[in-house]
């Protein structure tokens, strides 16, 4: 699940683009909380990575 939804992220500029805002407006923090679910931790180090690299 996690890979799929970094691929499609990772694929879609825009989406990618939003992403990144996101993190940069609310944090981290507050969308994983907002995702709640197990696989969070995942998904969180990759959405590091891509606010760094942006």
């Amino acid at each position: 699940m996690v890979e799929k939804a970094l691929s499609r992220i990772e694929n879609d500029q825009t989406l990618k683009q939003r992403v990144v805002m996101a993190l940069k407006e609310a944090g981290i923090e507050a969308l994983m909380q907002a995702i709640n679910h197990p696989l969070v931790n995942i998904l969180r180090a990759a959405l590091e990575g891509f606010q760094k690299n942006d």
